[in-house]
Order: structure tokens, then C-alpha cells, then sequence
């Protein structure tokens, strides 16, 4: 079981909603005519060489002006708040294609692209496709629903908003490192229990042959190397242990209770605009979505991108926190169904 840090955790990454809110040119990043004429540029480049969009390396795709973007983003995720907003972007400019090639080839400067599924999908539609959330194999993205906060795969996760919705779909961001300091100051009892951790559903996407469930508990805090790092998924939490033939018991239920009701207090809320391009850190920032209303235009949609990178320089993970979907999971995504 990972070490139960009894000190709050200091640093930029403990940070509240409210402060963050007021604080934006801090993390907000606006870009100048230079790194859109870059981006337009490489764009070109690769579609008049035929690469295809995850053949691209980022030799491939120059953006001489991104350098100290591109270190802003890397060091703000890992070492900072984690989390930086690019905004500026002209997506109207360009086709849902372009745009894609656009963030990839971009995406190839930040970082290295894991799997989001067993598809082996390396740029994810977050779209509502009209399906049931809960349901075994759809994951939260497809629907329309209010997303619980939870972490991804991967080092890092991006979005680039193409189209919003007609109403709803706010982006809300919580510091772990403020959730953990909230646990310790107000029930430190429960940190037992939190850097114990539960198993998970791995909703349909497990490998042929391997249990639905996780064999071990997963940490929702884990300390290491003075480092800490957070996993949390609530529904897919109360699966595995349904699975299990388990229902949580008051000692194991009320750490996640008080999860739920601090993170909402603790959260800053983002509205995207089309162009935007949100970067978060997997492991000490926590996101969510609230529900929305769509248009009834399919090519108005809400239709945002989503990316998972792992990072060049990536912080030290214990096996039990690293390990979901296989060993090293955290950083290799999900494994694709073979």
C-alpha cells in the first residue's frame, strides 16, 4: 500500500477553484499570429506529402514559434498546476479533418500519443451518440450525461473544442493535491482507506482471457518519490466491487462520499469556445463535465477532440497506482482488443 503523507502537500499544484478563476493569465495561453500562420503552414505540408494523420511525426510537422508554447504546456501539466488553456485557435477555418491533422501534428510536440480504447483510437470524438451512460461497454464521452470527476490514461490529457453545445457542457477541474490537504485536514481516517484503493471495472475493454476486474487495488492517492498522484473513476469503482459480489461498506464508502461533496466546492468551472485547446495533468487534476443540450443540427453538434499523451520527461508511478489495464497501463493507455 502506497505511504500515508500525514503533511499537506505544498506547491503550485494546490491551488482552489476560485483562485484559479481569478488568475487565468497564469494558465491561459493566447496564440499570436506567428503560431497560426506556423500551424497553417505544417497543415499544408503534410496534406501535400499524403501522410496520414498518425503517421505524422513531428519532424513531419515543424512549428518553429511553438518551442517556448510547447514548454510552457509540458512543464505547467507536470511541475505546475497542471493545467494550461490554449485558446486562439481558427477552427472555423478548417474542416473537422484539418483540424485533427492540426491537433495531432501538434500533440507530436508535446508528447507521445497512447490508446483511449480497445479500438486502439489514438484521437477520440467526444460527441453524444446517443447512447445509454452505464451502460457496459459505453464510456461517458459518447452520451450526453454529467460526467463524475476521473482521471485518464496517459501523462496528459487534451481537448480541442470544434463545436460546443447549445447549453451545458461546462469543463470543471479540481487540484488533487487540494483534495488530498482537504481529506487530511477535515478525516484523515479516510486516507487509509483512499491509499488502499478499489478495484475497477474495466467496462469491456480488459484483454481476452484476463479478469473484468482489476486483480489489485487500485490508490486513489499515492505518494512516491515526493510525488503525488491520483486515480479515481467512482462508477467504474462501484462496478468492479458489484462484480466482485462486494458492496461498500460505510468505512469504504464514506472517503468517496466526501470525495464527491469536496471536489464539487473545490472545483473551478471552464466553458469552452470553439478553438480552444485544454491540457490536464492524469495525475493531480481531476475533471469532470456537467450535462448538455445539443442542437438538433448534426453538423452542429457539440463535437470536441480528445488526446491522451504521455509526456518526455514523465514522473515516477508505483506499480499499483501504474497498473489497471496491464502493467505499466497508466502511460500505455488502454490496451487494444487483438
Amino acid at each position: 500500500m502506497t505511504t500515508i503523507r500525514t503533511q499537506p502537500v505544498t506547491g503550485e499544484c494546490v491551488w482552489t477553484g476560485k483562485d484559479m478563476e481569478q488568475r487565468s493569465a497564469e494558465w491561459l495561453i493566447v496564440l499570436d499570429a506567428a503560431a497560426l500562420d506556423d500551424l497553417e503552414r505544417a497543415l499544408r505540408r503534410v496534406q501535400q506529402a499524403g501522410i496520414p494523420t498518425y503517421q505524422i511525426r513531428r519532424e513531419d510537422f515543424p512549428l518553429p514559434s511553438f518551442a517556448p508554447i510547447v514548454a510552457r504546456i509540458q512543464n505547467e501539466v507536470e511541475n505546475g498546476r497542471g493545467l494550461v488553456m490554449v485558446r486562439g485557435f481558427p477552427v472555423e477555418r478548417y474542416s473537422p479533418q484539418e483540424a485533427e491533422i492540426i491537433y495531432w501534428g501538434l500533440g507530436t510536440h508535446i508528447g507521445t500519443g497512447v490508446s483511449q480504447n480497445a479500438r486502439g483510437e489514438l484521437i477520440s470524438h467526444v460527441t453524444d451518440r446517443g447512447l445509454e451512460f452505464g451502460a457496459k461497454q459505453v464510456r461517458g464521452y459518447e452520451t450526453q450525461s454529467n460526467l463524475f470527476f476521473h482521471n485518464d490514461h496517459g501523462d496528459m490529457v487534451g481537448l480541442l473544442c470544434l463545436a460546443t453545445a447549445r447549453s451545458g457542457g461546462t469543463s470543471k477541474l479540481v487540484s488533487s493535491a487540494a483534495l488530498y490537504n482537504a481529506v487530511l485536514a477535515q478525516h484523515p481516517e479516510y486516507l487509509e482507506e483512499l491509499c488502499r484503493g478499489y478495484h475497477y471495472h474495466m467496462r469491456g475493454e480488459h484483454q481476452p482471457g484476463t479478469s473484468e476486474v482489476t486483480e489489485h487495488r487500485v490508490p486513489v492517492f499515492s505518494h512516491h518519490e515526493g510525488r503525488l498522484s491520483t486515480r479515481l473513476a467512482r462508477n467504474a469503482i462501484l462496478l468492479g466491487e458489484a462484480h466482485l459480489g462486494h458492496v461498500l461498506n460505510e468505512r469504504e464508502r464514506a472517503p468517496l462520499d466526501f470525495l464527491d461533496e469536496t471536489m464539487d466546492a473545490l472545483c473551478m468551472t471552464m466553458d469552452f469556445q470553439p478553438g480552444d485547446m485544454q491540457f490536464i495533468s492524469n495525475y493531480s487534476v481531476l475533471h469532470a463535465r456537467t450535462e448538455f443540450v445539443d442542437f438538433d443540427e448534426p453538423e452542429r453538434k457539440r463535437h470536441l477532440l480528445r488526446l491522451w499523451l504521455n509526456l518526455p520527461v514523465s514522473r515516477p508511478l508505483t506499480d499499483e497506482f501504474a497498473t489497471r489495464y496491464g502493467p505499466g497501463s497508466a502511460r500505455l493507455g488502454v490496451p487494444p482488443v487483438r
